[in-house]
């Protein structure tokens, strides 16, 4: 178990050093269990004593589950990477893999204004629109 450990000992520097290395959610000095007390103080084990922590900042943490939502601001633009790829898109998928395996910085060079110009044209002739695109279903 590693819910609270304490360790006893007149050199507080030694018994930090040693509090530093026990495994368990709370280490005390010199000191039993005042610190369940404090509302500020993380609270919670390690090991078999339990999971999760009250108290705290992190306390409050465990109370929050995370979510991220994103919603697409530009869906007018096909995006680059969805399956399948229109034949400017594949040119332009081509011409990056070169960019990026080519030696040459003249050949690199070369390369640039191809992959710009086929960007643009891309962006400027969008052959997906937002009504093709998948239907994501709602979680809410």
């Amino acid at each position: 178990y590693g819910l609270t450990a304490s360790v006893w000992t007149r050199n507080i520097a030694r018994g930090r050093r040693i509090a530093e290395r026990i495994e368990a959610g709370t280490v005390m000095v010199n000191e039993v269990v005042y610190t369940h007390g404090i509302a500020q103080t993380p609270w919670g084990g390690v090991k078999d004593s339990g999971y999760g922590r009250t108290h705290g900042r992190m306390g409050l943490l465990e109370l929050v589950t995370p979510r991220h939502i994103h919603v697409n601001r530009l869906s007018f633009l096909p995006d680059l990477w969805w399956f399948r790829y229109s034949p400017r898109a594949a040119r332009l998928f081509a011409g990056l893999a070169r960019r990026f395996t080519t030696g040459s910085l003249t050949q690199t060079s070369l390369l640039l204004p191809q992959m710009a110009r086929r960007l643009f044209e891309r962006r400027a002739k969008p052959e997906l629109t937002g009504k093709e695109r998948p239907k994501v279903p709602d979680s809410s």
